[in-house]
């Protein structure tokens, strides 16, 4: 016991020596059987003594056995305590991150993250052109030997400047110099190889924003990617999301993303046992993050009940190594089934009608496709410009091209309703606020009815909407320019909601009188049948033709 004492100052010793322990124990019972054997069985002495030796040799190489299977039993002890240990080193540094915060930005983030609230900056000219100044001088100021490219940003001069050049870097280590002096392009920029993993719809941007109008990127790969496509992936959709295409009016379109950000949903995966690969996934989704020129708003990490603990601990060293601090309190797990994971996300204003991925995990590519030629069809139609020298901004037959409709947008598509679009739920509320006076009530003249028609296109137009219109055979929005076709659709707006309310009334007084009298008339029948019985309970036959309720009370004669 003293022997044991003075060697249990290290947790290894200490159990080399209960593994020597068991292994002279175990050489002890087999010892004392083979002597046993030995005692009871004189007349097979050699035979013994041969099959005691090899017994012994065997009690040797199951001592030797058993020693190695303790120690890779406790080796395996020891990676699930790291294992443990870092999980819960992780949770503490998102603890942490959150506890450090105070109560009313932590309350603020929760309501932007859920769509509630929006915590950018409101732009004003002056705002826009003070910035602008202070990030020339910070620029200047960024000593030569720390940049070797440009870009546009935020309104924190020194962040921003520091930030303008770490993306370029990033950008012309992964795509070379061209990407310097044009707008990346998936046809030139991504190889055969890397277009096809591109266009099996791995990762996504959604064809409509968030309750809050905000790009949503979203990815569901269960495949090992390479790092330097993930990251040409991943620069890509950023690039789309802010800047775009000039043809396609995107000043406009991408100035709503620059303001209120991006939402990710990403469905990840565990990394193995591949320790390397896995810090240089991180080293490099970190990397990304710190300089791509949009805001995160919120990370949102969807782990299904199926291999929760292989799931958890990569998840977490991954959101831990992508973000930085001021990211932490944005991330947020979501665990169970698919469609748990869909009615959670639903939560924080995310179009779950549009998810890319079905319940079995299936990848679906209908609006994949129709954005893969509409970003095909908006590079050539750029690229021709340029090389023509001709006005960017111009287009055939004054055609606006919409990538993503704005937040404030109505649009219209035939054969499909567009509820769930905040603009069309926007264009709604205001066409039932004035049904009655443009329908119901007698007075109103047809020269009001226009009136009232144009004031709720200055309405849309004056909060920074537009009017919208899908294009079957193209497949994407364009911009109705034409005041008499607004007008000519917002008047069949009228009509379609005047129809629709009908028919909701016309339910309701058919279903009215069952709903009131059904019960009764159940109970009436129920009180017939039961006086027509009572009067021949007792037939000829001798049969009972009680009902439930005479059943019962009738059950102890």
């Amino acid at each position: 016991m003293k022997k044991r004492g003075t060697s249990s100052t290290s947790a290894c010793s200490a159990s080399c020596i209960d593994s020597e322990q068991s292994i002279n124990e175990n050489d002890s019972q087999y010892n004392n059987i083979e002597n046993k054997q030995e005692k009871n069985n004189t007349t097979t002495t050699n035979f013994l003594m041969g099959g005691g030796t090899g017994f012994v040799a065997g009690a040797d190489t199951g001592g030797y056995l058993t020693h190695t299977y303790e120690e890779e039993q406790h080796k395996n002890e020891e990676k699930k305590r790291k294992a443990n240990d870092n999980g819960s080193l992780n949770m503490n540094k998102f603890a942490s991150a959150l506890l450090n915060l105070s109560f009313n930005y932590r309350n603020q983030i929760e309501e932007e993250i859920h769509g509630v609230s929006c915590m950018s900056i409101t732009e004003t000219p002056i705002l826009i052109e003070v910035s602008l100044y202070q990030f020339d001088i910070e620029l200047n100021s960024i000593p030569i030997e720390n940049k070797t490219a440009y870009i546009k940003i935020l309104f924190d001069p020194s962040k921003s400047a520091l930030r303008y050049s770490k993306y370029l870097d990033l950008i012309y280590e992964i795509f070379g110099e061209c990407v310097l002096k044009r707008p990346i392009r998936l046809q030139e920029d991504f190889n055969s190889d890397e277009l096809s993993f591109f266009k099996s719809g791995a990762y996504q941007l959604l064809p409509f924003r968030d309750r809050c109008g905000r790009r949503i990127f979203v990815g569901v790969s269960n495949e090992k990617v390479p790092q330097k496509l993930l990251s040409k992936i991943w620069l890509y959709l950023f690039f789309v999301c802010i800047c775009g295409s000039d043809i396609s009016n995107n000043d406009k379109n991408n100035l709503e993303t620059q303001q209120k950000g991006v939402v990710m949903v990403n469905f990840p995966t565990p990394y193995g046992n591949d320790i390397k690969d896995a810090r240089k996934r991180l080293d490099s989704i970190s990397r990304i993050a710190q300089c791509i020129p949009v805001r995160i708003v919120a990370v949102h990490f969807c782990v299904p009940n199926s291999h929760l603990s292989q799931f958890l601990n990569s998840v977490l060293n991954s959101v831990y190594g992508t973000s930085s601090r001021p990211l932490i309190p944005r991330v947020r797990f979501h665990l169970g089934n698919p469609i748990e994971i869909r009615y959670k996300l639903q939560q924080f204003g995310i179009p779950i009608e549009h998810f890319p991925a079905t319940d079995t995990g299936n990848i679906k590519l209908i609006y994949f496709k129709q954005w893969i030629n509409l970003r095909t069809h908006l590079e050539y139609e750029e690229e021709k410009k340029i090389n023509h020298n001709t006005n960017a901004n111009t287009n055939s037959n004054n055609n606006i091209i919409v990538e993503c409709p704005l937040s404030n947008d109505v649009i219209f598509r035939r054969g499909k309703t567009m509820n769930f679009h905040s603009g069309n739920v926007k264009f709604q509320n205001l066409i039932e606020s004035h049904l009655y006076e443009y329908f119901i009530n007698p007075d109103t003249t047809l020269s009001r009815r226009k009136e009232i028609e144009i004031e709720i296109l200055n309405e849309i137009l004056n909060s920074g909407g537009r009017f919208l219109t899908w294009i079957t055979v193209n497949k994407w929005w364009l911009v109705i320019h034409s005041e008499d076709e607004v007008q000519f659709k917002i008047y069949h707006a009228f009509l379609g909601f005047r129809t629709r309310m009908l028919k909701k009334k016309q339910k309701q007084q058919k279903v009215l009188p069952t709903t009131l009298f059904e019960g009764q008339q159940v109970r009436q029948k129920k009180k017939r049948y039961n006086n027509n019985n009572c009067s021949s309970r007792f037939s000829d036959c001798g049969l009972h033709c009680d009902s439930d309720d005479n059943n019962s009370n009738n059950s102890g004669i």
